[in-house]
C-alpha cells in the first residue's frame, strides 16, 4: 500500500515511478512490482532479530524502535544503489520525480521507513504480546540482515560508487561501535 501511494501521491516515500523496464520479467500488481512490498516483512524480520539480540529482549518499545532504525539503516544502502539505474545488474527499476539529497533519495523516503517499519513490527508485537512462547533463535535473521548489508556494499563497490560505499560502511560501523 505504501509503495502504491508513493507512486500516486508521493506519500510516504516521496513521489517516484517504476519505470516498467522490468515488466517482462516481474509480476506487477497495478504499477508496483509484486516483490518490492514483499521485501518489507523480510527486512523487518531481519532487523527485529538483530534488535532483540542487541537488546537481549524481544518485547516492548525498545526492540520495536531499534528495529525500525535498523530497517532505515538498511535502506540507506538499498535505495541509493537502486537509483543508480543501468550501473548495476537489476537495471533501471524506478526513478524519483525529484532526486533527493542523499545519493538521489529524498529524506522523506528514509523517514518513511520508520513509519512502515513501525506498522509492521508494532503490529506483530501487538499481535503476539500475550503469547509467552519462545521466538526461537535470532541468528537466521541476523545473518539475513548482515547478508543484505554485505551484498549491497559489495554491489556498491563493484559498480565503483566509492563515496556511497564509504557512507554505507561509515553508517553501519558507527552504529555498532
Amino acid at each position: 500500500m505504501a509503495e502504491y501511494a508513493s507512486t500516486r501521491i508521493g506519500i510516504p516515500f516521496g513521489l517516484f515511478h517504476y519505470t516498467g523496464e522490468t515488466a517482462w520479467r516481474d509480476l506487477f500488481v497495478s504499477n508496483v512490482p509484486f516483490f518490492d512490498p514483499l521485501s518489507f516483512p523480510f527486512l523487518a524480520y531481519a532487523s527485529y532479530c538483530l534488535a532483540r539480540w542487541a537488546l537481549r529482549q524481544a518485547r516492548g518499545w525498545a526492540p520495536a524502535a531499534l528495529t525500525v532504525a535498523l530497517m532505515m539503516l538498511l535502506d540507506l544502502l538499498v535505495d541509493p544503489l537502486a537509483v543508480r539505474e543501468e550501473s548495476w545488474f537489476l537495471g533501471r527499476i524506478f526513478t524519483y520525480v525529484e532526486p533527493g539529497t542523499y545519493f538521489g533519495g529524498p529524506l522523506s523516503n528514509f523517514a518513511s521507513w520508520f513509519l512502515v517499519g513501525w506498522a509492521i513490527v508494532g503490529g506483530y508485537l501487538r499481535a503476539v504480546r500475550r503469547r509467552p512462547q519462545a521466538l526461537g533463535s535470532p541468528l537466521g535473521g541476523i545473518s539475513l540482515y548482515y547478508g543484505a548489508v554485505l551484498f549491497n556494499l559489495g554491489i556498491t563497490g563493484w559498480i565503483g560508487e566509492r563515496v556511497l560505499l564509504g557512507a554505507g560502511i561509515l553508517v553501519h560501523v558507527a552504529v555498532f561501535c
